[in-house]
């Protein structure tokens, strides 16, 4: 459960720096502005990713994004899927899925628009370059985020290649990014689960 939730942070991270225009200093605040201004034109994204853990955990999978709040995080034990209303998480040992209520509200890692709002106001970001890479850095102003820093690796505006995470323990984290694909069609049936025989359904709505 650990691994699925540190996953979900760091997809989470991924997609609130893309939003986030509020950075120290001209580079980093045009260089932001251009990954917000290329976000904001993509209908869908998709990536494969791979996670590692400094204690030697990892963990690999997919995620699928679509406008509005639509979003799906497959990894070899559990589906996180949203269609923007409801929440279904379905555990593949258990076969068990918990089905909940979107919330806009909730600092969540569905809720986009919380991010836009948010994250402004809660980070300080700066811009570093490392190799080929421009690496953006965000450090939350407290401690609600969940995370102490994150850097996101990218080789231009358009392209995300890795992101290192520190939580509030001082644990690190590495996902990495491959086979990302923009505006590619994806079914709206990726955003919702259906419930066959044999399935234990959780239902918190």
């Amino acid at each position: 459960m650990k691994t699925t939730k540190r996953s979900a942070l760091a997809l989470y991270v991924i997609i609130a720096l893309l939003f986030c225009p509020y950075t120290k200093g001209q580079d980093a605040q045009g260089f932001v502005k251009s990954l917000q201004s290329n976000f904001d034109s993509y209908e869908t994204l998709s990536a494969s990713f791979t996670q590692s853990s400094a204690n030697g955990q990892g963990a690999s999978g997919k995620f699928y994004f679509k406008k509005q709040n639509s979003m799906r995080i497959e990894l070899a034990q559990m589906n996180i899927i949203t269609d923007g209303k409801t929440v279904w998480n379905y555990n593949k040992r258990e076969n068990k899925v918990i089905i909940s209520n979107y919330k806009e509200k909730d600092a969540s890692l569905f809720s986009i628009p919380k991010m836009i709002s948010t994250y402004p106001t809660s980070c300080d970001i700066s811009l570093e370059t490392k190799d080929k890479n421009k690496v953006v850095v965000l450090k939350p102003l407290n401690k609600k985020l969940g995370f102490k820093q994150a850097k996101l690796f990218c080789a231009d505006a358009k392209s995300i290649n890795e992101v290192q995470i520190t939580d509030l323990s001082d644990n690190s984290m590495t996902i990495v990014l491959s086979g990302v694909k923009i505006n590619s069609a994806i079914d709206s049936s990726m955003f919702t689960f259906t419930i066959k025989d044999g399935i234990k359904v959780v239902d918190l709505r």
